[in-house]
Parts: C-alpha cells; structure tokens; sequence
C-alpha cells in the first residue's frame, strides 16, 4: 500500500540521535521531517502535510502534551495520527494524559525498535486507508453536487428570464423576483462550497494562484455579504494586489465576516484591514472589545448535534481553515486593548 508515494512523517525530539535513527531506518519508506524543538515545530506547522507525527514527551519549554494539545486545536490535523516516543514511564496516569492530549498511541523508548516502527507503519497506513474512505465519499458527493447545482442554476436563469419580461416589469414584480434570484445565487454558491469543507487536499499553491487587485476582493466580498445587516469596513492600506485563489479567497473571508457575525453583538461593526509587514500582506477582520476567548472557545468546540448554531459555526471554521491552509498559512485570533480580530498571513506566490 505504501510503494507507490512516499508519506511524510514528521519527529519531534531534542536528541540528535533519535531523529538520526529515524531518519535512517525509515528514509526508504518516508519523508522523515525531524524537529528538535515544540516552538520549531509551530513554526513551520503550516507548510507540512504530515501523515504521521512523533513526538518526544519532555522539551526544554513546550512539553510534549501541549505540543499534541496545539496541533490538535488545528482542524487540518484533525485525522493525522500522533505517537508518543518517549523515555516517560509507560504508567497509566501517562498513557490517559497522552490520550487525553490526542495522541493514538504510547511507545516508551525502553522498549525495541522493532515495535516502534511496526507502530509507525499501521498508524500511516491507517490514515491512507482513511483518506481514501473520504476521497471516495467525497467524489460521491461532488457528482451530488454538480446534479442539484445544476438546478439550482436553471431555477436562477428561469426567474432572471422571467424578471427581464414585459409584463413582470409592468406589474411591478421586480421587486418580489429580487429575493428569490438572491436565495438562488446563494443556494449555488453553497452547492460549490460544499466541497471545501470536506478534507485538505494538496494543491499546489503556486498553481491556483492569481494576481488580484484588492479593491476587487472587496467588491465581491461586498456582493457576497449583500443583505448582511451588520456595518462593514474596508481599508487597504497601500497594497494594490496580492497572489491567491481569487473564488475561495473571497469566499473565506465571507466566511471569517459570518463567522465574526454570528458570535459578537450585531451593533459592533467589522473592520476589514490589508496591510503589508515585512514585505508580505496582512488580513485582519476586527471588531471593538474583548472577545479572543470567545472564538476560540467556539474554535476548538465540535458541532453539536441538534445544534444549528454551533453546526454553522463548525462550517465556517473548516471552510476557513482548509481554504488557507492551501494559501499556506491559517486563521490566527489576536486581541489588544481596543478590539478583537481574526487575522492571517498570505504568503507570496513564490513562496
């Protein structure tokens, strides 16, 4: 199963050596990507594509703990195995903290190679067979897709055919049409958002990218979010253009706008900055007041059955969260004195 590509498997550990011997026992079956530090690690998380992390238990800052507690709070990681590797006693209070943490599994370093790597095989091998699981029922649900966005489509050109007749204009119709050809438009964009939200895929950035004009982001990011009742600001402070993927772009940050919508008061109104730092551009969507524990609260909260809000709220996240992963980057939640915002880097093209 694992001859065809190889699958990237990513050690953290701060001895030299480790990170040696899994480089050379496991280089002719893997990409071994080794770190030596937690912070290394969170500093380059978003350029990895890991189908297997290992890590050690005890680091100089970061422990081992809350380094799998950090990728685990990243939905992109959601089904990427995590193992221990550690010379921590193998006693049960351990073994449930890792657990707990979101690891799969608890190997101390006493005991034989052999069944490290056996473990580290049926961990990668388990994750493929899942990611193909849900390649397939995502396939299965793109052909779905396409069938009822294809209705969607000739009910949105029926009624603008009908609106652009005589008699509707005569009996003053228009008006009526209005929010159906809206909810059709809308009901076509979701049909093609569905599957962005599904899992990760590995596009190449340098690929999917466009150069687009700012003022353009915000005019259709403007027409996405017609109707919203909340008061939205646009400023771009000198940047002219940047690279991405200019559908899913404007459709995340439609997504970041609903996400901040639908969990602070409806009289606080969103600031929408781009800036550059250092050469590379900066979003941040804000709002005046205190409010990071709020999002990430909701952030790292799953959805909850029966419960359409925080069903949204999922949706908007993973939707936000794959679409920047793939513009290598992620939503990043910063607060100040003044107001609270949701922010990212968009790297450069070449990046």
């Amino acid at each position: 199963m694992l001859d065809k590509e190889k699958y990237s498997v990513i050690i953290v550990d701060d001895d030299k050596d480790v990170c040696e011997i899994f480089s050379r026992r496991l280089s002719a079956w893997y990409d071994v990507i080794s770190f030596q530090t937690a912070q290394d690690l969170l500093d380059n998380i978003d350029q990895l594509n890991p189908s297997l992390f290992v890590l050690d238990w005890l680091f100089p800052e970061m422990d081992g703990i809350e380094l799998c507690k950090k990728i685990r709070e990243q939905h992109k990681f959601d089904l990427v195995p995590i193992a221990f590797y550690t010379g921590v006693e193998p006693k049960n209070k351990n073994i449930k903290k890792a657990f707990e943490a979101g690891a799969e599994t608890f190997i101390s370093k006493t005991q034989s190679s052999y069944l490290l790597f056996l473990n580290v095989r049926t961990l990668v091998e388990s994750y493929f067979r899942m990611l193909e699981y849900l390649q397939q029922r995502k396939v299965m649900l793109s052909v779905l897709k396409h069938d009822m966005a294809n209705y969607a489509t000739c009910l949105t050109t029926g009624v603008e055919v009908l609106s652009m007749n005589k008699a509707f204009k005569e009996t003053g119709m228009q008006e009526q049409i209005k929010p159906i050809l809206s909810s059709s438009r809308k009901l076509s964009f979701i049909f093609e958002d569905l599957k962005e939200v599904l899992i990760t895929d590995n596009r190449d950035f340098n690929k999917i990218v466009t150069v687009v004009q700012t003022n353009k982001i915000f005019d259709e990011l403007k027409s996405y979010l017609e109707g919203l009742q909340r008061k939205v600001m646009y400023r771009d402070v000198m940047v002219g253009e940047i690279c991405c993927d200019y559908y899913r772009f404007c459709r995340c940050l439609y997504y970041i706008v609903r996400f901040i919508d639908k969990n602070i008061p409806e009289h606080l109104s969103v600031d929408i900055d781009v800036v550059i730092q250092e050469n590379t551009p900066v979003f941040r969507a804000s709002v005046k007041g205190c409010f990071k524990k709020i999002f990430e609260d909701v952030i790292l909260s799953g959805p909850i059955d029966n419960d359409p809000d925080s069903q949204h709220d999922f949706l908007f996240v993973n939707y936000i969260e794959n679409v920047l992963s793939w513009h290598k980057t992620r939503m990043l939640i910063d607060e100040d004195q003044e107001s609270t915002g949701v922010m990212f880097v968009l790297p450069k093209k070449d990046a």
